[in-house]
């Protein structure tokens, strides 16, 4: 006598269980076969937390592992009554200079810089994209974020004898800075 229901049989004989596996599966060696997402190009604003009234310091806009970079804008924003922007120099990435081409001031608050690689070159590696000089005008207690915001970079892909170009995906992260006495 066969006995049917619940509890007998090989499970794995079940019609709905061999479907979920070949489901499983296929799910499985899609997902292999799928390139993963790249993931975002970290950008950061390293300053010193602490900076003397009427002192100088610099603040790199430094950046993690990036592929076959060529060019960039971003804006940093602070508090003009706490510290001003005197200076832009040049980036590196990997030995390599990356030419800041421009900087200019969108209102008191706001700095725009503009980076390019000229040509079709481009630079992989971690670094910085520039360095921005800073006086502190502010007075003791007073604090400044480095708000990095508003930023692209763009790659150059090479394929079949032509080039393209990509946007970078990034996470653009700020820092502060704060006046102490002198």
């Amino acid at each position: 006598m066969k006995r049917e229901g619940i509890g007998s049989g090989n499970v794995l004989n079940s019609p709905l269980v061999l479907g979920m596996v070949v489901l499983f599966l296929s799910l499985f060696f899609v997902l292999l076969a799928t390139p993963a997402a790249a993931e975002p190009v970290t950008v950061w604003v390293n300053a010193p937390e602490y900076v003397a009234e009427g002192g100088t310091f610099v603040a790199t806009i430094y950046l993690g592992n990036i592929t076959n970079f060529n060019s960039g804008i971003f804006g940093l924003s602070f508090n003009s009554s706490v510290v001003t922007v005197t200076g832009v120099e040049d980036g590196r990435v990997d030995e390599e200079t990356i030419p800041v081409v421009l900087w200019r001031f969108m209102n008191e608050d706001t700095l725009r810089v503009l980076l390019e690689i000229h040509g079709v070159s481009v630079v992989s590696g971690s670094g910085y994209l520039a360095k921005i000089s800073f006086l502190a005008v502010g007075e003791e207690g007073d604090e400044s974020v480095l708000n990095v915001s508003d930023g692209e970079l763009v790659k150059y892909v090479f394929k079949d004898d032509r080039v393209t170009s990509e946007l970078i995906s990034a996470e653009w992260i700020d820092t502060e800075v704060r006046i102490v006495k002198g």
